[in-house]
């Protein structure tokens, strides 16, 4: 019965507000994408690209990238601590990625069928992934990224399935467009993942940047994001954006702003997340190599 009672009080946490499961699929990967209005699929990501678009490894002129991230993540709300890394390696118009998640939930008490406390439980999931992309002619690429994603309601309670993106870019001069799917794949505890399909677009000229993206949520809810990004002498970034979503079924609508430096092939981001009672104070930060 304690089991039983513990897994009920996680599936309130997990699925109440987003009524999905495993809802920390669709965080932005890395601190730039949010500072952005969370629009990743049309960047370049460098090391984050297994989660936003895998095709645009295939695309980029730096033969690798590895990062890390880790997000504080609706720090008044749920209260989520979320770390990941990722990579990828470029070899002619072939590439390849592996990554992970780790994601901490809000810590909640266990009560037994009489009511006696015993104690807390800090439930958490995770995802492991693989990705590949292939540039087929120079302005077109396409990726598919496979992952398994579990989620640990309480103990030895879990449970876990595979989820799949499939994406395409086009790019052109300081133009790149992309489509794609994300999160396709089975249900955990009763609950869809976050599946969704993404369009998206973003323009470079000089050190300044713009992009957006419309995501189509299967669960019946749209996203929406604009950002901007402003590099001096590709050194030093500022960055801002605004996301747009049903608090109910998708990531809230929110603000954001961010910073950034590069040096050597190493980029280091910050981004806060504001105007949002759900997602307010929340803290990114990213730490990315490529050559």
């Amino acid at each position: 019965m304690r089991k039983i009672i513990a897994s009920i009080l996680f599936l309130g946490i997990c699925t109440g507000v987003f009524a999905q499961a495993v809802p920390f699929l669709n965080i932005p990967s890395d601190a730039r994408t949010a500072a952005m209005g969370g629009t990743g699929i049309a960047l370049e990501k460098g090391a984050f690209t297994l989660d936003d678009n895998m095709a645009t490894s295939a695309m980029t002129h730096r033969t690798a990238a590895f990062g890390a991230n880790f997000w504080s993540w609706a720090p008044s709300t749920s209260a989520l601590k979320l770390i990941n890394a990722s990579g990828y390696y470029r070899f002619g118009k072939f590439a390849v990625a592996l990554g992970g998640k780790y994601c901490m939930e809000k810590p909640f008490d266990v009560i037994s069928a009489v009511g006696k406390p015993l104690g807390t439980y800090t439930p958490s999931s995770f995802t492991l992934g693989a990705g590949f992309a292939y540039r087929i002619i120079d302005p077109l690429a396409v990726g598919v990224t496979l992952r398994y994603v579990s989620a640990n309601y309480y103990e030895n309670i879990k449970e876990g399935t595979v989820a799949a993106d499939i994406n395409a870019t086009f790019s052109k001069g300081g133009l790149r467009a992309a489509v794609g799917v994300a999160n396709l794949g089975g249900k955990i505890k009763g609950s869809p993942l976050p599946a969704m399909a993404k369009v998206g677009a973003a323009y470079h000229i000089g050190g300044f940047q713009a992009s957006a993206e419309v995501d189509y949520l299967f669960a019946g809810a749209i996203m929406a994001g604009i950002g901007a990004e402003y590099g001096f002498k590709d050194i030093a970034f500022i960055r801002a954006g605004f996301h747009y979503g049903d608090a109910q079924k998708a990531i809230p609508t929110y603000a954001s702003v961010g910073l950034g430096v590069q040096y050597w092939g190493v980029r280091l981001d910050a981004t806060w997340i504001t105007a949002s009672k759900v997602l307010g104070n929340s803290l990114g930060f990213s730490l990315n190599y490529s050559f």
